[in-house]
């Protein structure tokens, strides 16, 4: 099956918690303040166990079901399964490796302060304290680490926004951009108020498993987006290639001289928006590494010493990234119902939270290809109470909206 191409306005829908910290510059933001006044003190989530062999699959009949979706390589993809006739020309990425223009990617710790943050908030045995979540703002906090990225982000999917001045500074940062261009200025407007909220809220002791899932879904999001906005400025600044791949993966499968990233196969032993990616379907990893391979080759025989020339092969590279970040992303949200679904209590709760905040990230996408299925999403994905959701509906919408990277 060809792979889909992706484009169109992005619809912002996200529920925050509480207020954002008094230290912070700007205004502060009033929104629900949730259910529960204290601490959460339910028990650590349960152990689900390992998933089982349920043996081999079984012929059942005509009635069945329709054959699992194949998915192939469209014509204009770089392809590692077939370099020598992809139709790109030979370069240093068909060994499969994602060798670094530059000797040091920034990118790499901010990533590295995200799994900190998981380790504190999300990723553990039991509810995160007032004390957890304050330290994971300092982490988040840190001079040119990741909140001051996140902060800053836009959208490269949308046009630039109309407010131009200074001319000198980031766009989003601009006076008045992220009120007038919303939907573009992601970062100011959505993700960061968001997560501070959700600081302030779990420094209270507020809810603080939904907490760290509004945290947990706003920095995914932050990811998804920057894994594509980098690769475009990278036409005009060589190392966002660099920093493109670094915000998919962090540092994982870095050489032992520093110099090129390899692709890891094993969850616990990879970072950043990639780990999640891996849980879900190894071949969506697979598919989105081979697309940063794709940029890789394009920004290196497209005048590397200076600024890029050639749109139409940066445009291939950048249709192949799009397409295979939605269908990784969609596995995500897949995988993410599927365990909403076999949960119970403040887990299936804490669940749900990061589904209905993470999800209108792909309603961009959805939208595109098929206007009235992403309708279908955006009404589960509104509702509120874990108990009226269709986890069913959820999956098979996402299945298929995006069936192949």
């Amino acid at each position: 099956m060809t792979r889909f191409p992706t484009c169109a306005p992005l619809a912002l829908l996200v529920t925050i918690g509480l207020v954002a910290c008094g230290d912070d510059d700007g205004p502060s933001m009033t929104v629900d303040a949730g259910r529960d006044a204290g601490p959460d003190t339910s028990p650590p989530d349960e152990d689900m166990g390992p998933d089982r062999d349920m043996g081999p699959d079984r012929d059942m009949g005509p009635d069945a079901g329709p054959p699992p979706v194949v998915c192939e390589p469209a014509e204009t993809d770089f392809d590692l399964d077939a370099t020598a006739d992809d139709g790109w020309p030979a370069c240093s990425a068909d060994d499969g490796a994602f060798d670094l223009f530059g000797m040091s990617v920034s990118t790499f710790a901010r990533v590295n302060a995200f799994d900190e943050i998981a380790a504190l908030l999300w990723r553990r045995d039991a509810p995160p304290s007032p004390e957890d979540f304050l330290s994971a703002r300092e982490i988040y906090s840190l001079d040119q680490g990741l909140g001051s990225r996140v902060g800053r982000r836009f959208d490269a999917h949308l046009p630039e926004c109309s407010i131009a001045e200074p001319a000198m500074t980031n766009e989003c940062q601009r006076p008045g951009a992220s009120e007038t261009c919303a939907d573009r200025c992601i970062g100011p407007a959505l993700l960061e108020p968001a997560v501070l909220a959700a600081f302030q809220a779990g420094a209270m002791g507020l809810e603080p498993m939904l907490n760290a899932a509004r945290i947990e879904a706003a920095l995914l999001w932050f990811f998804y987006v920057s894994a594509y906005k980098e690769p475009n400025t990278c036409a005009d600044v060589i190392a966002d290639c660099d920093s493109g791949v670094a915000y998919y993966r962090g540092d994982s499968g870095l050489s032992a001289d520093g110099l090129s990233l390899a692709r890891t196969t094993d969850p616990a032993m990879t970072d950043g928006f990639a780990r999640y990616v891996l849980e879900a379907d190894e071949d969506a990893d697979a598919a989105l590494m081979e697309s940063f391979l794709a940029v890789r080759c394009w920004r290196e025989m497209d005048n590397p010493a200076g600024v890029a020339m050639n749109d139409a092969l940066h445009q291939q590279a950048l249709g192949q990234l799009d397409r295979a970040l939605d269908h990784a992303l969609a596995r995500v949200l897949i995988r993410r119902t599927e365990t909403f679904a076999a949960a119970t209590g403040i887990f299936r709760e804490a669940h749900w939270e990061l589904l209905r905040n993470l999800g209108p990230a792909i309603d961009r996408a959805a939208t595109a290809r098929d206007p009235a299925l992403a309708a279908t999403l955006r009404t589960e994905l509104a509702k509120t109470d874990p108990s009226t959701v269709d986890p069913d509906a959820l999956t098979t919408t996402l299945e298929s909206l995006f069936p192949c990277p």
